[in-house]
């Protein structure tokens, strides 16, 4: 892969050129701004790993002078690479992850590149079977701030192994930028699993259309039980209905204060006697954040 034609630029191109480049190639395919196009995120990625090798002055000279070697076997770059390889030192050229951050249920894909090494294992998700590559790890159960993920390179011969780690931050404590949140506009989540798993949990947001029919399915359900509690073994039934009933209501509220940007703890509201009826009828009118906010993507 010619890093520079990935850029569209020449091989003597000046820092700042190859910032500006990236950015403007960054927005342009930046999956968030394509529906997660494939095809898109294939060009975000060599966009991002062209980037990471052209912005450092090292990097960039070690690729110059391994782009000369392929056609000049007598350079110096050709000879310590050659070296470099009979003794075992592997190399890391890139590790990159899609997006910056992530959400709980994301599923992110990872691309590397790297020579020299018989394992490479990324941290903390396990080991690949390829020099170069892309996986997808799906993040679940982490709510710490920053997850750390690293790359091990080894050369079980030499001994040897480097590594390099990129940090990705949870989207629950991330400041979006307006552009963020603008590019993530119509992006949905889709993930059916997680939905199914935050029925019962206050995690993500909840558009006004699934709110009002799951807090409508549940008031018809204790309507129904109250109405036949008469009968003996139905009155315990109708008081475990009205407490799972209760709780799962004021998760829903939760998660549809999350949809409009505000805290969960907004939702005990619903609690107070009076004051539950104009946060029901509030909640159900306004409109929830049309892009990204720090519960998580827009939901339909």
């Amino acid at each position: 892969m010619d890093y520079y034609k990935v850029l569209g630029l020449t091989k003597g191109a000046s820092t700042a050129e190859v910032k500006s480049a990236y950015r403007n190639l960054s927005k342009k395919f930046h999956p968030d701004l394509n529906g997660n196009n494939p095809h898109y995120t294939q060009m975000f990625i060599q966009v991002k790993e062209a980037y990471d090798v052209l912005k450092d002055e090292s990097k960039r000279t070690a690729y110059d002078s391994g782009s000369s070697a392929s056609s000049n076997y007598d350079s110096v770059f050709y000879q310590s690479a050659t070296k470099r390889q009979s003794i075992n030192a592997p190399i890391i050229y890139s590790f990159v992850s899609e997006l910056p951050y992530f959400f709980e249920g994301d599923v992110l894909m990872f691309s590397w590149d790297c020579r020299y090494a018989d394992t490479i294992q990324i941290l903390p998700f396990g080991f690949v079977d390829s020099l170069t590559g892309k996986v997808n790890y799906r993040i679940n159960n982490y709510r710490k701030r920053y997850l750390p993920v690293e790359l091990i390179a080894t050369d079980s011969k030499s001994g040897k192994r480097v590594s390099k780690r990129i940090i990705l931050e949870n989207g629950l404590y991330r400041k979006f930028s307006e552009d963020e949140k603008k590019a993530s506009e119509g992006v949905y989540s889709e993930n059916e699993e997680l939905r199914f798993k935050t029925f019962f949990n206050p995690v993500g947001r909840l558009s006004r259309k699934t709110y009002a029919k799951r807090t409508l399915a549940l008031v018809f359900l204790w309507f129904f039980f109250y109405a036949l509690q008469g009968v003996d073994f139905l009155g315990a039934i109708f008081r475990l209905v009205t407490i799972v009933g209760s709780f799962v209501f004021l998760v829903q509220t939760a998660r549809r204060f999350q949809d409009l940007g505000w805290s969960a703890v907004f939702s005990f509201l619903i609690l107070i006697p009076y004051v539950n009826v104009v946060t029901y009828l509030a909640l159900l009118y306004f409109k929830g954040d049309s892009g990204i906010n720090r519960f998580g993507r827009p939901v339909e």
